[in-house]
């Protein structure tokens, strides 16, 4: 549950300007593309905090 909850509230390449919502917009978007962006996202992360730890 938590998961649906991040992906509404930070989902940004779901955010469409057609004047419907965030949630709208997930809701009509299929369940794969929604783990893709969250598998992206997670290695995104990762690749980051990496560079990050590198810095010091």
């Amino acid at each position: 549950m938590s998961f649906l909850i991040y992906v509404a509230e930070n989902g940004t390449p779901f955010h469409i300007q057609n004047g419907k919502s965030n949630l709208d917009n997930i809701k009509e978007t299929s369940a794969y593309n929604i783990l893709v962006w969250a598998s992206e996202k997670k290695d995104f992360d990762e690749t980051l905090m990496q560079y990050y730890e590198s810095l010091t």
